[in-house]
């Protein structure tokens, strides 16, 4: 297993590499939000976020409905919680070098919730 691990990282390393100044060094997140009544609105995340997201903004929404999806334009990650990357574990460590992306950090559930709620906000004025 450790092996097969290490393998699989140097894989990773090696796609990177040879992508040279070309290789990935974020990963986009597109947002987008439609309202369908003034109580209620669909906000869509890319990639696969982990459940945390959907509880935090739906608490945080200024919308009474606030349905949160992911998958929109694209699924290319997991994005977790700040939280995942403490406990570890494949989605959090792994994934990004098994799909050739650059490494998450912790950071990004905080970037992706600020985005997330200044658009529930644009809508909601």
């Amino acid at each position: 297993r450790v092996l097969d691990d290490q393998r699989s990282l140097l894989a990773w390393a090696e796609r990177l590499a040879a992508l040279g100044a070309d290789a990935p060094r974020t990963l986009a997140m597109p947002l987008h939000a439609f309202q369908l009544a003034p109580d209620c609105v669909l906000l869509g995340l890319a990639h696969e976020p982990f459940a945390g997201y959907q509880a935090a903004l739906t608490a945080a929404s200024p919308f009474a409905h606030t349905f949160v999806f992911g998958y929109t334009n694209g699924s290319n990650a997991y994005l977790p919680t700040a939280e995942a990357f403490y406990l570890g574990g494949y989605e959090a460590f792994g994934a990004n070098k098994l799909f050739g992306l650059p490494p998450l950090t912790a950071d990004c559930e905080r970037l992706v919730t600020a985005a997330a709620h200044d658009l529930l906000r644009s809508l909601s004025d």
